[in-house]
């Protein structure tokens, strides 16, 4: 009941008040996206379990159950959110169903499933292959996004409600992030390797139907950044949060690899 009503009275006592509110604000913020065009109900459940640590914890919530204003006020983003969400996945949803005819079953969303869900099991590498094509694909015209972009943009969201509630909480916070494919995006080299690990040799991307040296590739520095983990950077360096890097590469890339990074 606490989240079915008494903290959304408590924002807004009135249903169409509340609807008013997240139009005029939370969905005009510039960190939302739409990402429900190639959402399953299955992403839904795991996105709002995801986020069960955020609005149930030791630091939030008194031994004896007791919720405090604190409280209330650390979670009325989330709540917001979550029923900005809601209403515009149930929208989706209907959208579907009435454009599929009276009755029909909506249709399901085209490309890979996102990595909340699981990369599906292949027996054939080709297959697994074309399945990382379309995953990095851009498929949603209304996002604009591939869904692989989408989901590192939900994670980072995530990352940064969770930043903003407990950055002010600790002495000295701090948060570590990988590099390869966390931070750096290597999908130019990894398309040109086809997805082979090619330690050695030049890297030219502009020539096709050659390989990229990965050492090489380091040095060149292309590397471009992950937009949703520089906005998360960001977000922490703002709240005075520190950042580490850790990676597997060797220490003789450290200096290529620092350079990319800045």
């Amino acid at each position: 009941m606490i989240w079915d009503t008494t903290l959304i009275r408590r924002t807004v006592y009135d249903w169409g008040d509340y609807v008013d509110r997240l139009e005029q604000a939370w969905l005009k913020t510039e960190g939302f996206q739409l990402r429900i065009n190639s959402e399953t109900p299955v992403d839904w459940a795991l996105q709002s379990h995801a986020l069960v640590p955020l609005i149930w914890n030791d630091l939030l919530v008194a031994s004896d159950g007791t919720l405090s204003d604190s409280y209330y006020k650390a979670v009325l983003p989330i709540l917001d959110q979550q029923l900005a969400l809601g209403g515009l996945r149930l929208a989706h949803l209907l959208n579907e169903i009435a454009g599929n005819g009276c009755g029909a079953p909506p249709t399901p969303p085209t490309g890979a499933p996102g990595s909340e869900s699981g990369m599906q099991r292949y027996t054939n590498i080709g297959d697994a292959k074309i399945q990382a094509k379309a995953y990095h694909a851009a498929s949603a015209a209304a996002v604009g996004a591939s869904r692989y972009q989408q989901d590192q943009s939900a994670v980072s969201d995530a990352a940064i409600a969770y930043l903003k509630q407990r950055a002010g909480a600790v002495g000295k916070p701090a948060i570590v992030l990988d590099i390869d494919e966390t931070s750096l995006d290597n999908w130019s080299e990894i398309q040109a390797n086809d997805y082979g690990y090619i330690p050695e040799g030049d890297c030219n991307l502009t020539k096709t139907g050659t390989a990229c040296g990965v050492k090489e590739w380091d040095k060149s520095l292309q590397a471009p950044a992950i937009s949703s983990t520089l906005k998360l950077f960001k977000a922490a360096r703002k709240l005075g949060v520190a950042v580490f890097f850790i990676t597997g590469r060797k220490d003789i890339e450290r200096a290529a690899t620092e350079a990319n990074l800045n």
